[in-house]
């Protein structure tokens, strides 16, 4: 007679082998979601371009790993003990996360990054740079705004940029910006991974 299983014992090989797969299959088309921006795919391309060249690779790279990495611990570790409800509350959670990260998202954009629109060869370009919370206290640069000052003074130099705007504080505000930009992805990583565990639940019932 085979003795039953002990409660709380190691998943067998067969079962934890499935739930990896599962987690690896989930996780890994989230955390290429950033980079589709790379690749002209709409909304995400122009994501990526509102942020400066000098964070935007870091920002990407990271946000990627953090999505995967969240999408996978919610694949693996909550598969066999979820219910509906649970995924209720933890969707709950995770959209006020995203709100959160969302707003904060936008008030470090709007407060540190300044746009530069620029012609190059006769066609219209954009470019951004990260200048940090406060304004410049450069002569060359009194009485005018940010743009201005990146454009004409500082040529779009990001040395030149730095040292007219502090390279300490642009320091603190590139780590803030990509901070917010990982906690936003992974969430939506959460909420991505949430979903995909609902949807096999209902299949399931």
């Amino acid at each position: 007679m085979t003795k039953p299983q002990a409660a709380g014992s190691r998943p067998d090989r067969t079962k934890l082998l499935r739930r990896v797969l599962h987690s690896v299959s989930v996780s890994g088309p989230v955390g290429l979601l950033p980079y589709l921006g790379k690749l002209d795919f709409p909304v995400l391309k122009q994501l990526v371009e509102l942020y400066p060249e000098s964070i935007a690779n870091v920002a990407i790279l990271f946000s990627s790993a953090t999505m995967s990495a969240v999408a996978a611990y919610v694949q693996f570790h909550r598969s066999d003990r979820i219910t509906l409800e649970n995924i209720n509350q933890s969707f709950r959670f995770g959209i006020r996360c995203f709100a959160v990260a969302l707003v904060l998202l936008l008030i470090m954009y709007f407060w540190t990054v300044t746009p530069v629109h620029y012609n190059f060869n006769g066609e219209a370009r954009t470019t951004s740079f990260v200048t940090g919370f406060t304004g410049t206290d450069a002569t060359q640069c009194a009485g005018r705004s940010r743009e201005d000052c990146i454009l004409h003074e500082a040529q779009l130099n990001e040395a030149h940029i730095a040292s007219f705007f502090g390279e300490w504080q642009i320091r603190l505000a590139n780590i803030l910006v990509v901070g917010i930009y990982i906690v936003f992805t992974a969430s939506f990583g959460y909420l991505q991974g949430l979903r995909v565990l609902r949807t096999s639940l209902r299949k399931k019932g």
